[in-house]
This record gives structure tokens, C-alpha cells and sequence, in this order.
């Protein structure tokens, strides 16, 4: 922390001018994990790994400024809010299923209702658990999107900071390679690395 203290202030400084919307007291934290990684959560929290120590001090300005957009853009918001609501999307679903399942036994066994109208409960079951596959993939697809469009922002917002060469740095070394495959790709929550250095440095030209 005697490293990033002084790092982190700089690029706070910076990101403040951009917009100053953003809270003071906003957190550090650093896990032990092995794969080299930065993240906003919350609010006003942001976490990183201690392979991010690798990166020379201007790269890690860089890293910081990055995730400052996340907070700055309310991208954690966001975040919270798809949780929330795919929760109870999940659970009025499980809650619907079950209502159909004693609804429809039930009643065959109470009424003697056919064989027929049991198996069309079933068929209902499977119509609604196909449309919550569904509703899944095509969620998935949705907020991927969403994040990706904001790793891009963020990369702008870093540059716009001054740190636009030294964030390129920080994505060759840290060197995530990117999704591969369609499906792969539509269900990644960043970009191609190098997708996102050659949108810097189409930044850096302007």
C-alpha cells in the first residue's frame, strides 16, 4: 500500500477533473489471487490482485483511472441492478413452476382429470422452462454487450486522464487475449485485448 497510496491520489486527482462526481474515500483492496486483475465494485471500492505489482508505477496510474470510470459511469450500478432483477425473475419462475406442478397433480389426482391434461401440464413446464433458457442467453448476450461497451469507455476515460500509451502497456503485459469463438465472444464481459489497444491507439492519434 506505501506503493499505491501515492499512485492511486494521482490518478484520483485526475479522474476528478474529468468528473467530479467522484467520492474521496473511495477504497483500496488487494487479494492474493494469482491471475493478474483490477475491479470496481460498489460504490466506491476498488480491488486489485498482487500480480498488478508487476506493472511499472505509470500503469498501475493507468489501471486505477480505468477503474475510476467504472465508478464514475455508475457501471457497478448497473451491475447490482441486472442482479436484482434476475433474481426475481428466477424466482417468480421456480415460484410458477411449482404453483403449475401441485396444481396440475392435484387435480388429476383429486378430480381424476385425463392423462391428457396432466400431460399438458408437462408441456406447459417445458414451454416455460425453454422461455427462461432462453430468457437467460439472450440476458447474457445483453449485459456482455453492455460490459464490453463500458471496458471501452473506460479505456477512453484513462486516456482522456493521460494515461492512454501507459494503459496499452499495462493490456500487453497484463496480455488477456480474449474470448474465442462466436458464442465465446457474445458471452465475454471484455473485449479482445487487442481490439482495445487498437481503440486506444486510434485515441492517442485524434
Amino acid at each position: 500500500m506505501n506503493r499505491l497510496g501515492p499512485l492511486f491520489s494521482e490518478s484520483l486527482a485526475k479522474a476528478k477533473l474529468i468528473n467530479p462526481s467522484l467520492p474521496d474515500d473511495i477504497q483500496l483492496f488487494i487479494s492474493d489471487d494469482k491471475e493478474p486483475n483490477a475491479f470496481a465494485t460498489g460504490r466506491k471500492t476498488i480491488c486489485l490482485t498482487k500480480e498488478i505489482f508487476q506493472l511499472s508505477d505509470e500503469e498501475i496510474k493507468a489501471v486505477f483511472a480505468h477503474e475510476l470510470a467504472h465508478l464514475a459511469n455508475k457501471d457497478t450500478d448497473l451491475i447490482l441492478m441486472i442482479t436484482v432483477g434476475n433474481f426475481l425473475v428466477t424466482a417468480f419462475f421456480i415460484f410458477y413452476r411449482i404453483a403449475i406442478y401441485i396444481v396440475g397433480i392435484s387435480a388429476a389426482i383429486i378430480v381424476h382429470r385425463n392423462i391428457m391434461d396432466l400431460l399438458f401440464t408437462l408441456f406447459l413446464d417445458m414451454i416455460l422452462v425453454g422461455v427462461m433458457w432462453l430468457w437467460t442467453k439472450i440476458g447474457i448476450v445483453l449485459v456482455m454487450y453492455s460490459s464490453r461497451k463500458n471496458e471501452y469507455l473506460a479505456d477512453e476515460f484513462a486516456s482522456n486522464c493521460g494515461y492512454g500509451e501507459n494503459m496499452i502497456a499495462a493490456l500487453k503485459k497484463l496480455n488477456s487475449s480474449g474470448a474465442k469463438g462466436l458464442w465465446a465472444n457474445l458471452a465475454s464481459s471484455h473485449p479482445a485485448t487487442n481490439d482495445r489497444i487498437a481503440r486506444l491507439q486510434e485515441l492517442n492519434s485524434i
